[in-house]
């Protein structure tokens, strides 16, 4: 069974908790450089928003 990865923009909080899952899923390690997911914040609007590859 294919696995699915969610992302609700509208309940980022920012803390990229995602980045260093997908990098130690990934890669073994603790490692949010070599996450799939990252997350962009704006700090005028203070919006996050994560963003993921294609690939996932």
């Amino acid at each position: 069974m294919a696995k699915v990865l969610m992302i609700h923009p509208d309940r980022c909080t920012g803390c990229r908790n995602c980045e260093l899952a997908c990098s130690f899923e990934h890669e073994a390690q603790f490692r949010p450089r070599a996450s799939r997911v990252h997350v962009y914040t704006w700090d005028r609007e203070s919006v996050s928003v994560p963003m993921m590859c294609q690939q996932c």
